[in-house]
């Protein structure tokens, strides 16, 4: 089975103009990086697909050549000339070899020398076995040796080959599932740590100002960037081990290693979804009850992407804390925003007001808060 040229030149197309568009619309999204790995996969997808077919093809061509040579051989025992008897058992089921020794049997007929219509065969299947056996083919005829004996005994060769190749593959199968193993492993670990580590970034800058450290300017999104990235490197590499050793091939590996990125795709947005900042606002305002006469929280890296508004936050901390009748009378009028040393507000990339936060372009900010007779300020200042 091939996939037509013109599919995989259109499917290629595609998501080339998906990349570019990516490039082009979707640089400042925080989609940005899912929509470009779907789109390099759309991209190559195609291409693997097709060069792992041809793997199989040539695979099922060296599998049935051994019986198509002990066939052939038996012809050439009965007094069958060699190019007849090839002829003569392409009529056979070979799989897709019995194709190409039609094709073999056909330019023989049309006047092209035995050997050097088998040559051809060898140079259209990409298998050094396969042209290994018809350099030995061409060898006999043109010395006129005992061809029949020959072709018997590559046949025998072959088939131990294979059968060796079979058991190879069943003995490394274990080792294809210890890999996927490690690798889910290895994400479930990433996923954790994006999930418990990495939250527990502001009590770390807390406890850095305590000392007189820095806080860090390092944000959850690019702690899960960093992870994305690695768990990428990791997918990828992972699949090509698993076809190396499972079926001794880094062309069969690709297929282990779209699995394994599709997965990790998945995984990072079903698990790791952004978190919008009137949500984490929330969570930091709902530490501090309504009462509360005078505090302040550390500094925070945190990569903004969308809009804010006080009635937002307002409403979030409202849902989460329904249950608290101190909360019950919260509103956006205790909730303010305002900015100091911000340069991405100086340029015009985010709008800063006292009821809300525009974003102009995706910027990565330090906001902290500070809580002094009711009213919670949000002082948001640039993180470069």
């Amino acid at each position: 089975m091939r996939i037509p040229k013109n599919f995989i030149y259109a499917v290629s197309g595609i998501g080339v103009v998906m990349i570019l568009a990516t490039l082009l619309l979707l640089i400042n999204s925080v989609y940005f990086q899912t929509v470009l790995v779907v789109s390099l996969l759309v991209t190559f997808t195609p291409l693997i697909i097709q060069n792992y077919l041809e793997y199989v093809r040539v695979k099922a061509i060296e599998l049935f050549l051994s019986d198509f040579l002990r066939d052939v051989a038996e012809s050439n025992r009965s007094g069958m000339p060699l190019e007849k008897s090839i002829a003569a058992a392409a009529e056979g089921n070979y799989g897709p070899l019995t194709d190409e020794m039609k094709i073999v049997s056909s330019q023989i007929s049309w006047g092209i020398s035995f050997d050097e219509a088998l040559l051809k065969f060898s140079k259209r299947i990409k298998s050094k076995l396969v042209q290994q056996t018809v350099l030995i083919v061409v060898e006999s005829y043109r010395s006129g040796g005992d061809i029949a004996g020959i072709l018997e005994t590559v046949s025998a060769d072959i088939r131990s080959l294979k059968d060796i190749e079979a058991k190879r593959r069943s003995d490394l199968q274990v080792y294809v599932i210890s890999t996927y193993f490690i690798f889910f492993l290895f994400l479930a670990i990433i996923l954790v740590l994006s999930k418990s580590f990495v939250p527990a970034t502001p009590q770390l800058n807390t406890v850095a100002q305590l000392v007189g450290g820095t806080p860090s300017k390092v944000s959850e999104d690019d702690f899960i960037t960093y992870f994305f990235h690695l768990s990428l490197i990791e997918a990828f590499f992972a699949g090509l081990v698993s076809g190396q050793m499972g079926e001794g091939s880094i062309t069969a590996g690709f297929k282990h290693s779209f699995i394994l990125i599709v997965v990790t795709l998945l995984s990072f947005q079903i698990f790791l979804a952004p978190e919008p900042f009137a949500n984490r606002l929330a969570t930091d305002i709902a530490k501090f009850p309504p009462n509360t006469i005078s505090a302040s929280s550390a500094a925070t890296a945190y990569m903004l992407y969308s809009d804010t508004t006080a009635e937002n936050v307002a409403a979030v901390v409202k849902e989460s804390m329904k249950s608290r009748t101190e909360w019950s009378d919260f509103s956006k009028d205790k909730i303010m925003f305002v900015y100091s040393d911000c340069k991405p507000c100086e340029r015009g990339d985010l709008i800063v007001q006292s009821g809300f936060v525009l974003v102009k372009k995706p910027t990565k900010i330090m906001y902290s808060l500070t809580i002094a007779n009711g009213v919670y300020t949000v002082n948001i200042r640039g993180a470069q």
